[in-house]
């Protein structure tokens, strides 16, 4: 099973979600899976965010608060993929913020 693979390898785990509708249950049954096996979970990454949909904002607020981790990332839905997603990672590395708490989280 993938948890014993993460226990053997002493890995962290890190979350990754939709946005919208379904992502508190989806994060809250993944999470308390994990911790019932006391897995290290890190931090959640929210996939298709959309920062004017108030659901997508409040979806990621509950859960935080829920799980007391922080969202590292909110990752919007690319147009062009192979594009869009090198231009957003390039961005990212070069973003002081970002790798500060990529080092707190990790």
């Amino acid at each position: 099973m993938t948890k014993d693979f993460i226990i053997d390898c002493k890995l962290p785990a890190v979350f990754i979600s939709p946005s919208g509708l379904g992502s508190i249950h989806n994060v809250m049954t993944t999470y308390t899976y994990a911790k019932l096996h006391q897995l290290d979970v890190k931090t959640i990454l929210f996939n298709h965010f959309n920062e004017n949909n108030q659901i997508h904002r409040d979806n990621i607020d509950t859960i935080e608060k829920l799980t007391g981790l922080a969202a590292l990332l909110r990752i919007p839905t690319f147009t062009n993929v192979k594009t869009d997603l090198r231009v957003y990672v390039s961005n990212l590395l070069k973003n002081d913020d970002y790798i500060q708490r990529l080092k707190e989280v990790f």
